[in-house]
């Protein structure tokens, strides 16, 4: 056991980041959100990003590695040999973990879902303080970010405090994380997704952050959802709020819809193109890869598969409705 340590011995520290003002290094974070809102998206960018200077290691238990996983952190961006694929069991591998971020200059540890990593239940708050206490020694003694991610309760109580829609009634979870944060979808927009931070206790509380889900085509697999930061937004405390408290309708803006409609109307009026040249141009023209994608559903445009390469094509059915209404404008002059 360790003894009494005198409080002059010691020097202050600044607090490091791996993700300014969001994600400390040698701490635990949490982020937990509802099942399929694309929480594990954004483990996927996380570690994309960890990856471009140092090492990660990344747990999933609920998605195959070779078919689910490896695509996915490819289309974020990851350097894949700075990725790690590693299923520990706390507290039983900690010794093991510790060994594995030194040796292979991790900067990440993420644990999804961190409840399929515990040897103890997630309801009991004693049994996962003692699981978590000595992953929180590990963390600050290599100095590696780790990110717990979990499931949220499906139906929290009316007006609740954001953190009690966490997975886990002791809350020993929240305890164990110097940060904490919910991620969904934003409910005055559903085709956007929020980080809204609902505790901390290393700083200001940092402004909401958004993202949308975006598709990249790989030749062999098809397409693939990534996460595209969108920058920062308002109150992280409010957002949380409204994200466990409001269900989003399911229907696009009408703004952001029609001006996708539009400008697919217009490009592909006059002939098929091809989709590389069609998303290089609508990203230009200000619409994001993803609603372009929704508003082409909406018209039936016509998309064979064949990756970047393929053609576009609006349906024969709108193309003659465009050309009568042409016609008709013709007549009236």
């Amino acid at each position: 056991m360790t003894g009494a340590v005198r409080a002059d011995s010691l020097q202050r520290e600044p607090v490091e980041w791996l993700w300014e003002e969001r994600i400390p290094r040698g701490m635990i974070s949490l982020v937990a959100g509802s099942p399929g809102v694309g929480k594990s998206l954004f483990g996927y960018l996380l570690a994309a990003r960890a990856s471009q200077s140092g090492g990660v290691i990344y747990s999933t238990y609920e998605e195959s590695l070779r078919k689910t996983a490896l695509g996915r952190m490819e289309a974020a961006g990851a350097r894949l040999d700075r990725i790690h694929f590693w299923t520990p069991e706390l507290p039983a591998d900690l010794d093991r973990l510790g060994e594995e971020i030194v040796r292979q200059g991790v900067e990440l540890v993420l644990l999804d879902p961190i409840a399929a990593h515990l040897s103890v239940s997630l309801y009991s708050d004693q049994e996962v303080r003692k699981a978590l206490s000595p992953l929180k020694l590990v963390a600050e003694e290599t100095n590696a970010a780790v990110v717990l991610v979990s499931h949220t309760i499906k139906r929290p109580a009316a007006g609740s405090h954001p953190m009690d829609s966490i997975g886990g009634s002791g809350g020993g979870l929240t305890a164990a994380s110097r940060i904490a944060y919910l991620f969904g979808r934003n409910p005055h927009d559903p085709d956007e997704r929020l980080l809204a931070c609902v505790k901390t206790n290393i700083g200001p509380e940092p402004k909401t952050f958004a993202f949308e889900i975006e598709l990249r085509e790989f030749d062999d697999i098809g397409e693939v959802a990534h996460l595209v930061e969108l920058g920062e937004r308002g109150d992280s405390f409010a957002d949380a709020r409204l994200m466990i408290n409001t269900t989003a309708s399911k229907k696009k803006p009408d703004e952001k819809r029609s001006a996708a409609t539009e400008f697919l109307v217009n490009y592909l009026r006059h002939g098929p193109r091809p989709a590389s040249e069609l998303k290089e141009d609508a990203i230009q023209y200000g619409h994001t890869w993803a609603t372009i994608r929704r508003a082409a559903d909406d018209l039936d445009v016509i998309k064979p598969k064949g990756g970047p390469n393929a053609t576009w094509a609006l349906p024969a059915e709108l193309l003659a409705e465009l050309n009568a209404s042409d016609n008709e404008g013709d007549g009236d002059e």
